[in-house]
């Protein structure tokens, strides 16, 4: 802080009729601060691990820098997937108040299988697969560790995503790593796989007259292999016209052709240009239209809506 702070300048207060006196203050290089002090300075202390009741709200982004939001938990699983394109509920500030309720849009996860020659089995790498699970976060990084006294197996998770300071570029890809480290507690050799699963959500916010098929595709470079999730848009359908079919009107001024019952539309349709200024401009492309507002006959306008 001393070093940044060469020299701080103070705002003025200015009083009527008087020149403002500017008063620059310069921090010392000595802060008088003692090998006590600078050790007390440096000391790094432990980072919390968060268990029980406080991993009900943790929600780390872990999406990338302007990339679409996407929180990490406390049990290593996605929530409130913001990369949409659709209003977000993480965008105003009552969510420091209230916290948001962890859940998740997408559904997506890992599981860790393991087989021996006594034992096998798999749990998912969350708190359904283990309750005895806490959450260590240290911005850009995070650490979930997965224990069971039960099972032959112990994993742990270091997911963070690319996060270079003062290189925006670096720093902004859409990415999410994730890295699982497994112990083996037994005593016989195990043969232990992760596997993971994600839900293919193209398409889920598309007009309504959109649709297509998703298409999950496996890729693989060489150097890397992956999952690509699309989907193929149906071309738009021939449809016959919406234009709607005229099989009668009263174009010519009066009610023949159709079946008139009660006095509602009095005895015959009403002119346009001789509809009440009142009620307003209408555009119509015949010259009489069928009104239940009119009056007749010397009526009031009250006696004319009582038909």
């Amino acid at each position: 802080m001393g070093a940044a702070a060469g020299a701080v300048g103070l705002t003025p207060l200015r009083v009527a009729g008087q020149t403002p006196q500017v008063k620059a203050f310069r921090a010392p290089e000595d802060k008088g601060l003692t090998g006590t002090d600078y050790r007390r300075l440096r000391r790094r202390g432990r980072p919390t691990l968060y268990m029980g009741k406080e991993r009900e709200f943790i929600g780390m982004p872990i999406g990338g820098l302007c990339a679409g939001q996407i929180y990490l938990g406390s049990d290593g699983r996605f929530w409130h997937w913001d990369i949409f394109n659709q209003p977000g509920n993480t965008r105003n500030d009552t969510v420091y108040v209230t916290p948001l309720e962890a859940k998740s849009e997408v559904k997506q996860g890992f599981s860790v299988a393991w087989k021996g020659e006594s034992v096998q089995g798999e749990r998912n790498l969350d708190s359904d697969g283990f309750k005895n699970h806490s959450f260590r976060g240290q911005y850009p990084f995070a650490e979930v560790f997965f224990e069971d006294d039960s099972l032959p197996v112990e994993a742990s998770l270091k997911a963070y995503s690319p996060f270079c300071p003062l290189e925006t570029e670096e720093s902004s890809h859409p990415a999410t790593c994730f890295i699982y480290r497994l112990t083996n507690r037994s005593d016989e050799e195990l043969e232990i796989s992760v596997s993971g699963f994600v839900e293919n959500r193209v398409l889920s916010f598309s007009k309504p007259h959109a649709s297509g098929r998703r298409v999950n595709q496996m890729v693989d470079s060489g150097s890397w292999a992956g999952q690509s999730l699309s989907a193929t848009i149906d071309p738009p359908q021939e449809t016959e016209s919406n234009e709607p079919e005229v099989f009668e009107d009263w174009s010519h001024g009066s009610y023949r052709g159709w079946k008139v019952e009660g006095t509602a539309f009095g005895e015959s349709p009403q002119r346009v240009k001789d509809m009440p200024s009142y009620m307003g401009e209408i555009t119509d492309t015949t010259e009489f239209i069928a009104n239940t507002h009119q009056t007749r006959n010397g009526e009031d306008v009250v006696e004319g809506d009582n038909h």
